[in-house]
């Protein structure tokens, strides 16, 4: 049984709460003609020419959602969904644990990035002292994991479905020397929100609510899947934030704005220029690093990035951000980055 984005409603979650009171709004700026505007060309996607709103209900988009300069210019959802319907991020979630790991280095609970994973789970084998917090950010641990969402037998899909991450955790083992080689791995994330967790001393949804929820005036509450109904479950850090499409453009412009949110620094400069940087320092992957995609260099845009054509773009050279979500089984990674440059070009 394969993942699929409602999900969020067979499992329970913690609840990450907004600040009704204090809520952004982008300005609704809809162009009513974009959507015949814009042509996906079959020669770099390997599909027919179509204009983007055929597009989006051929490859069976839920939301989709086109900021640029604080305006909404373009926002579609399918029969059935709306502004107020919660998606599930899938591995987008990554790339707020990254975001949660700049926020805690900010406020002195994390030295940096070059502590090791036991100065926070000592009761990890000795073989993960060496182990860094940047190799958990690039995947480059050298954790033995398999990681395939497709296969039944994968250790991620066992993350999925287990009631008891904690014992996994406990479990892992390493295969190879950290720093050396990438290896997408769903336990690397689940290692930084423990970290997240013992630094911080409280859940990593609470942390998220009150370092970037409240503050960036989020319009709806979010949730946060958890391992098990219990108050001690553990949140599934490498996927299943379900969110609002428009809130999820926030944190793109969280991102766009180099951390600062209407002059208040939520997240440092620094750290958003580290991380949506390319590099491939230490067996880093050079368009996936810190758990955020790269676009080519030629166009300097980044993104979030989860199963299905989940996608959070940022492009800051036209102060762009693009969300787009699906719950369609049809998983190819190459297909979407595709259409994505193509919009890039366009708009």
């Amino acid at each position: 049984m394969r993942p699929k984005i409602k999900d969020e409603y067979r499992y329970p979650y913690r609840r990450i709460s907004n600040d009704s009171t204090h809520v952004f709004h982008f300005t609704d700026a809809n162009d009513t003609l974009l959507s015949n505007k814009i042509e996906l060309d079959e020669n770099s996607v390997d599909m027919h020419q179509s204009y983007l709103s055929k597009f989006l209900k051929e490859y069976d988009t839920k939301s989709f959602l086109i900021v640029r300069n604080d305006s909404i210019i373009f926002e579609w959802y399918a029969p059935g969904t709306s502004d107020t319907t919660l998606f599930t991020t899938f591995s987008e979630a990554k790339a707020i644990i990254t975001t949660l790991i700049g926020c805690a280095i900010d406020d002195g609970f994390i030295k940096s990035v070059d502590q090791s994973v036991r100065d926070f789970i000592p009761e990890l084998d000795s073989s993960f002292e060496k182990v860094k917090i940047k190799h958990l950010l690039n995947h480059t641990s050298g954790i033995k994991f398999s990681d395939d969402y497709f296969s039944p037998f994968a250790e991620n899909a066992q993350y999925y479905y287990c009631n008891d991450l904690w014992t996994k955790i406990l479990e892992l083992k390493m295969a190879y020397p950290p720093g050396t080689k990438f290896q997408y791995q769903s336990a690397n994330p689940v290692l930084l929100a423990r970290i997240l967790e013992r630094s911080t001393h409280q859940t990593v949804s609470h942390y998220l609510q009150e370092k970037i929820w409240k503050p960036l005036g989020m319009e709806s509450p979010a949730r946060w899947n958890l391992d098990n109904a219990d108050s001690l479950g553990i949140e599934k850090a490498f996927c299943c934030v379900d969110v609002i499409a428009r809130d999820m453009a926030k944190l793109g412009r969280l991102y766009l704005h180099k951390g600062n949110w209407n002059g208040k620094q939520i997240v440092s400069e620094k750290w958003v220029d580290y991380v949506t940087s390319y590099t491939e320092s230490e067996g880093a992957k050079l368009y996936y690093s810190n758990n955020i995609g790269k676009s080519p260099m030629l166009y300097n845009a980044y993104y979030f990035v989860g199963m299905y054509g989940q996608y959070t773009y940022v492009y800051p050279k036209k102060n762009l951000i693009i969300v787009r979500f699906s719950d369609k089984n049809f998983y190819q990674p190459f297909f979407w980055r595709a259409v994505m440059l193509q919009l890039l070009d366009q708009l």
